[in-house]
């Protein structure tokens, strides 16, 4: 069943342009390769239809009812009403007694200064409504604090600290009952300098009486102090000191003298309660000390508490494997049952951008090819299918963008499901192939003019050896064609239109003094002759009878009793199409 482009101008023609390749294979099949643009929107558009009927289904059966059966419904709940009792979290509880975050990214939000708004009640008045009653600094240390001696003292979700021994063992740290137990010292040296960013002190310095130190060294605070306002200078907090004169842990950090005196001055005291709150949270950056806490409270980074965090993994994991069976179905329904079952290899993008996929011989691909070739797209597309779901991602564009890259790059713009089975993906509508070897045979027995073993006629011969001469007039007439030419495609029109003009005129003899003719023409391929439009062979004599059908009309066979007034190029140079 030859299937072919209408026309043998086109059929000869060799259009380069739009990364389009025209190869000419062995017993004359004629194939021209869909260019890789036209292949990538056939994949996007296959991948569309996958997407949005995965989303559909993902949306309205497995998000919901899958992931509720494995438990998603009630480890968010206990996610959410962790971060709730914590009170780091800006979090309200919703009417049917859940939990939810607030506006924002959940993070507590305050203002630098005190705020209020007024407002008029029922009766006309006007009211003054506190809406923050400290300063933002402080109300972020009030919540830091009240987690760190309350939650997570004595709440059994959170995880108690843990240190090295000296043999390197990590052990647990006795929880303390309160600040007033003498194990809450190594608790407050933890929260002290891993969150409110206060230096390690050596022993000398925790044996120093800082009392008597500061009567002779007015920058004593500067040994006490981190993270503050710079190198070489007092910070915004140091460690507390007991009645002695001694660093003690199990007391809260205190302001430094600076920040006390900045705070108290009018003139500074807006610019230190901003730098002050900005030292607890930073919005616009994702710091502070308030910021480290919040995370290590539900887990992120190196902290041990795990409670919130192995619920949020399991939801992680539910939402992909959901996904994953919403995507599993389509996947192979787009990807392969589709390809497989259909004629000539097309997805659903193939069909609608009508182009096919053959062997590279010009026969159609066999069941094989059929039935292995889709394995490969879809153990690309499987990658989607790693647990975790970033790295699934990752993974999955990288192979399809070197697959692309391939595509582009290869000579003949084989990708490698095409190099592992010996296929090639064409344009259906201007490429001739076969069903079988066999019948590919039989035709062009009955058409031996077809194949590229025929020797060239004399008009072909007489028109070879002119193109080969070069002058000034050819030079000049290539000069102007080149100067005109708007497009690859009209250039090669144009060259087709002139072959077959002066094929025309050498047969009637009327072919002009050398001179007078605009060499330079391009010829298609050279390799097969134009049919002769005098030929006196009867088309119903010269056509094979075995099975051949045209493009576009599946049922037509021809069965030998074509008109009489047909060209025997009639089957050769139908209309290719999808069926």
């Amino acid at each position: 069943m030859p299937r072919g482009p209408r026309g043998t101008a086109a059929l000869f023609s060799c259009p380069h342009a739009r990364g389009m390749c025209l190869i000419i294979h062995p017993m004359d099949s004629k194939l021209k390769q869909a260019g890789y643009w036209r292949r990538t929107f056939a994949f996007l558009i296959d991948a569309l239809f996958l997407i949005l009927c995965t989303v559909i289904v993902y949306a309205n059966l497995t998000s919901t009812y899958l992931i509720s059966a494995m438990g998603g419904d009630k480890a968010n709940e206990e996610m959410l009403r962790y971060a709730y009792d914590t009170g780091l979290y800006n979090m309200e509880e919703t009417e049917e007694g859940g939990y939810r975050f607030k506006d924002g990214n959940g993070y507590l939000s305050y203002a630098a200064e005190p705020q209020s708004t007024t407002t008029s009640n029922s009766e006309g008045k006007e009211e003054t409504i506190v809406t923050q009653e400290k300063r933002g600094y402080l109300l972020y240390w009030d919540a830091m604090w009240s987690y760190w001696t309350g939650f997570f003292l004595e709440d059994e979700r959170a995880v108690p600290l843990s240190e090295m021994d000296a043999e390197g063992n990590e052990i647990e740290l006795p929880r303390p009952t309160g600040t007033e137990d003498p194990n809450f010292a190594s608790y407050g040296r933890y929260f002290s300098q891993e969150f409110m960013g206060l230096p390690e002190l050596s022993e000398v310095e925790e044996a120093t009486n800082w009392k008597e130190y500061a009567e002779t060294h007015e920058d004593w605070e500067r040994n006490l102090s981190d993270r503050g306002m710079g190198q070489g200078k007092v910070g915004y907090y140091r460690y507390s000191l007991n009645e002695e004169g001694f660093v003690d842990y199990s007391l809260p950090p205190v302001l430094t003298s600076a920040s006390e005196e900045g705070l108290s001055s009018p003139q500074t005291s807006a610019q230190w309660s901003s730098a002050l709150l900005g030292h607890f949270y930073d919005p616009d950056v994702g710091e502070g000390c308030y910021f480290d806490l919040a995370d290590w409270a539900i887990g992120w980074g190196d902290s041990p508490q795990a409670y919130y965090r192995e619920r949020y993994d399991a939801i992680n994991d539910y939402a992909s494997y959901a996904l994953d069976v919403a995507y599993a179905p389509f996947l192979f329904l787009f990807f392969y049952l589709i390809p497989a079952l259909m004629r000539d290899g097309k997805t659903l993008g193939k069909a609608i951008l009508r182009i096919a996929v053959v062997k590279r011989e010009g026969t159609r691909i066999g069941p094989k090819e059929r039935l292995l070739r889709p394995l490969v797209v879809m153990a690309m597309l499987s990658l989607i299918f790693i647990p975790n779901l970033w790295l699934s991602l990752m993974f999955l564009m990288l192979v399809v963008l070197l697959d692309f890259m391939l595509m582009i790059l290869h000579k003949s713009h084989l990708t490698v499901e095409d190099m592992i089975f010996g296929t090639i993906v064409i344009d259906a509508r201007e490429s001739l192939w076969f069903r079988s070897e066999e019948e590919k045979e039989r035709y062009l027995a009955a058409h031996p003019e077809r194949s590229k073993s025929a020797p060239k006629t004399p008009e072909e011969e007489q028109l070879e050896k002119e193109l080969q001469i070069l002058d000034l007039s050819t030079i000049d007439a290539r000069r102007e064609e080149a100067r005109r030419m708007t497009s690859f495609d009209a250039f090669e029109e144009e060259q087709d239109r002139l072959h077959k003009e002066r094929i025309e005129s050498i047969r009637a003899g009327t072919l002009p003094r050398k001179e007078e003719v605009h060499s330079g023409e391009e010829e298609g391929t050279g390799d097969i002759p134009a049919e002769s439009a005098k030929t006196s062979q009867n088309p119903s004599e010269s056509e094979d009878s075995s099975g051949i059908q045209e493009e576009g009309d599946p049922s037509a066979e021809v069965s030998g009793d074509k008109d009489e007034n047909s060209s025997p190029e009639s089957d050769f140079a139908d209309e290719g199409g999808d069926e």
